[in-house]
């Protein structure tokens, strides 16, 4: 093997699943430590050597045998790595893994330290919890180089306070998932003294309310580089708006999730200007909202603003409008919205009560998207297959879609259906 593919330096993927389940929303706690699964992938300077011996193998050598065998530095550890097929994909070369049992005990955990070159560490889902503390400052406090920490779903709630200190010495950390910890309102004056911070993931953590969403509004304001925001599944109250609206500096934001936290239509134009200037986003998720009343109806000022808001986003990529409770006439305004949106490769709508005068609207639009790949689009308020049958045609003779699914079963049945199917105006 060349000697130059071989510097690629030692990776060691972490599969860190455990069957135990997750804090309730009533408080968090400690849980029987489970053992998880360590799926080890070594590439080191000579020829490949697999911990065990053979690709695969599931041994039971502990995590400091597995460390003495490696002879690279090792720079990644990776939970839920899918590791069913017999290689994993690592760079441009696909390696197979082996697997270690590992108990993620304190002292367990605190051998990760040992891989001082670590670039990437994730430790999802795993049960840490305060008796974890100790051993993850001591690891964040030698791994120098750290770019990407993940701590999601994990039971360390306030106890995040006490590694606020070690996170602020990673002046390299670029990515930070916390998705379901519950941080503190005081832990968010650590973000802007990560100077590199670009990806943070905030998921699930009910932070857009009350003195969190003041203290996460103050922080946003602080730092403008963020380019990757997740904050689904956190409900939203007027503090929450404050944060959002807190947004506006980070003009280069590619991704931002907002779905799931209960947004009404009457903070749309608060959006709008938390959004303002986003030249690059190409990712928005605004699903499972409340755009729209019960009867899925809004007001035409609110319609309006949500059409302009799209409008002012021509570099989307990925536009998820699921369940925002949306109807025909909506839906009749805000897709002519996307006719310049070249690069929109996804487009959802599912879950709305959009029939066909909005099947319509999309089947005019349709040809000017150039680059669509995936359209996903129930029959909200269709009776039957013929009030998407025009639309389906259309999409049929798309160059880009490759994924189509207006309702359940059509794509599967198209063959059968095709010489039934009348024209769009037939059917007016």
């Amino acid at each position: 093997m060349n000697k130059n593919v071989l510097k690629f330096a030692a990776l060691i993927c972490v599969s860190l699943t455990s069957s135990s389940a997750m804090a309730s929303r009533g408080g968090i706690h400690a849980h029987k430590v489970e053992p998880i699964t360590l799926s080890v992938v070594c590439m080191p300077t000579d020829e490949p050597q697999y911990v065990g011996g053979g690709q695969g193998e599931f041994i039971t050598t502990p995590l400091v045998y597995a460390r003495q065998v490696l002879k690279e530095p090792v720079i990644g550890l990776f939970c839920n790595l899918n590791v069913m097929n017999d290689f994993v994909k690592v760079g441009d070369y696909n390696l197979p893994p082996v697997k270690i049992t590992f108990l993620p005990t304190p002292e367990n955990i605190r051998l990760l330290g040992e891989f001082t070159y670590l670039v990437n560490l994730d430790l999802f889902q795993c049960n840490l919890g305060k008796q974890h503390v100790d051993s993850l400052i001591y690891v964040l406090e030698r791994v120098k180089h750290l770019q990407s920490l993940s701590l999601a779903q994990n039971f360390l709630g306030k106890d995040m306070n006490l590694l606020a200190p070690a996170l602020v010495n990673l002046g390299s950390l670029t990515s930070l998932d916390l998705a379901g910890v519950l941080p503190d309102p005081d832990f968010f004056v650590v973000l802007p003294r990560l100077p590199r911070l670009t990806r943070l993931v905030l998921a699930s953590n009910y932070i857009l309310q009350g003195n969190s969403g003041l203290r996460l509004a103050d922080s946003l304001r602080q730092f403008c580089g963020l380019i990757y925001l997740d904050l689904h599944n956190n409900e939203l109250d007027e503090a929450g708006y404050v944060a959002i609206e807190a947004l506006a500096g980070h003009k280069d934001m590619e991704y931002l999730n907002l779905s799931e936290t209960h947004m009404g239509p009457k903070y749309l134009s608060v959006l709008t200007s938390g959004l303002q200037g986003k030249a690059k986003l190409k990712g928005l998720e605004l699903s499972d909202n409340l755009f729209g009343d019960m009867n899925c109806r809004m007001t035409r000022d609110n319609t309006i603003a949500l059409a302009s808001l799209l409008e002012s986003l021509p570099t989307l990529e990925l536009l998820d409008l699921d369940h925002i409770r949306i109807a025909d006439d909506v839906a009749e305004t805000i897709i002519p919205a996307l006719r310049n949106h070249r690069s929109l490769k996804r487009l959802s709508l599912r879950g709305n009560q959009i029939s066909f005068r909005g099947h319509k609207a999309l089947e005019q639009v349709l040809g000017d998207l150039g680059s669509l790949e995936v359209l996903m689009f129930d029959q909200g308020g269709c009776t039957n297959y013929h009030n998407t049958s025009g639309l389906y045609e259309v999409a049929l003779k798309h160059p880009s879609l490759m994924t189509v699914d207006l309702w359940p079963d059509l794509a599967r049945e198209k063959d059968r259906h095709r010489k039934y199917a009348k024209t769009s105006s037939e059917l007016e």
